[in-house]
Parts: structure tokens; sequence; C-alpha cells
């Protein structure tokens, strides 16, 4: 939270210090200062206080690492946005004698109508995003804990013939699918409770159980391999 409101005050220094040199710059040149001129300081006046809220938008406090990390284009389009505001603001003033009002305004109001609409955009999809890397990440928790439960089991055999049955699973299990869904959400409970058995049976010391359960469990694991791949099979032909 410190390192954030950290961030935060620097942000906004960097701001006021670019609106007051831009400020001191424009009213010291020479210039006519009519319609023009003022209308143009006026839309580099939104564009920079715009950046305020674009900031937040992009790095809200209330988002994950993930969606901090995807609010980097976000930001770009602000930043993108600004220093166009800039660049064609000052083109005006310097022709402020020369333009009709209405020109300027004109590409003002439709520069900051295409910022916002990118900015609209590029929030949803840093929200698609986000959601599909969450959505992700617990599909694969389950073979990943499961993983990590056999690799700890295998370690703690000493019998040649339950090692050898332990390797072939934890090996076949390391290359399965690691997508869960729906659809093999029974197979994967019932895979579950025989690691679960194959775990109170090494704990035991019983080695024939164990042995049995191993088997059980590699069948268990090849019959939801099987599914994964129906089930992938059918949504291919969708």
């Amino acid at each position: 939270m410190m390192k954030a409101d950290k961030t935060n005050k620097r942000v906004y220094i960097i701001l006021v210090i670019l609106f007051v040199v831009y400020s001191v710059i424009v009213f010291v040149v020479p210039g006519n200062k009519n319609s023009v001129f003022w209308l143009s300081y006026l839309f580099v006046v939104v564009a920079i206080a715009v950046q305020l809220y674009i900031f937040r938008l992009s790095f809200r406090k209330e988002g994950s690492v993930k969606s901090k990390f995807y609010g980097f284009p976000i930001a770009q389009i602000g930043v993108v946005y600004l220093a166009v505001q800039l660049v064609l603001s000052t083109v005006f003033m310097l022709l402020a004698s020369a333009v009709s009002p209405w020109i300027p305004v004109v590409l003002y109001v439709f520069l900051l109508g295409v910022a916002g609409i990118g900015l609209i955009t590029a929030d949803i999809m840093r929200d698609e995003i986000v959601a599909l890397d969450q959505k992700l990440e617990k599909d694969v928790s389950f073979m990943r804990n499961l993983q990590s439960k056999v690799n700890v089991l295998t370690s703690q055999c000493v019998e040649g013939e339950l090692c050898a049955a332990m390797e072939k699973f934890a090996e076949n299990l390391r290359y399965s699918d690691p997508v869960s869904s729906e659809v093999i959400k029974d197979i994967e409970q019932e895979l579950s409770a025989c690691v679960d058995e194959l775990q109170k049976a090494v704990i035991d010391n019983d080695t024939v159980g164990a042995i049995s359960l191993c088997r059980r469990a590699e069948v268990t694991l090849m019959e939801r391999n099987r599914l994964c791949k129906l089930n992938k099979h059918h949504h291919s032909h969708i």
C-alpha cells in the first residue's frame, strides 16, 4: 500500500511539472492569444487531468498483480493521447491567427473520443484476459496438487516393485493433460480418492496394498486422459 501511494505521488508530481512547464512556455512565447489559443490550452489541461483517471484505471489498487501488469497497454494509450494532444495544441497555438476555431475543436474532440474508446476497449480486454488466466490457474490446480502429492509418495518408497510402479505412475501423471473440466469431474474425484488410499497404504507400509492401489490409480488416470481427449475432440468439431 505504501509503495502504491509513493507511485501515485510521483505520477501526480510529474503531471504537475508537465502542466507548469507547458503553461510557462506557451504564455511566455509571443503569439496571438485568441480563441484558438485558449481552446488548445484547455484541451491540454483536460488531457493532463485525464491522465490521473487513466493511471488509476490502469493500476487500480483492488486489482491483482496480473491485472496491474495488463494495465500497461491502458496507460500507454493515455500517454500517446497526451503526447498527440500536446503536439496538436502547440501547432494550432503557433497558427492561431490563421486557423478557424472549429478546426482544432473538431480534431481535439475526435482525438479525445478515439482515446476514450481505446481505453474502454483495452480495459475490457484486460478484464477478459485476467479472468481467463484465473480460470486456467484454477483448472490446472487439481493436477498440480496431485502431482505434488504423488511425487512426495514416490520419494518415500523403499521397496523395489512399489518404487517402480510409483515412478511409472508419477511420470504418466506428469505428462497427462493438466486442464480439468466439469466433464471429467467424477473421474478426477475417483482418481483423487485412489491417491488418498495409496498415500495411506504407503504410510502404513502396506506394500501389497500400495502396489494394487497404484495400478488402480494408473487405470483411472488412463480413463481420465481418454475422457480429456474425447472432450477436446468434441469441442473441436462444434
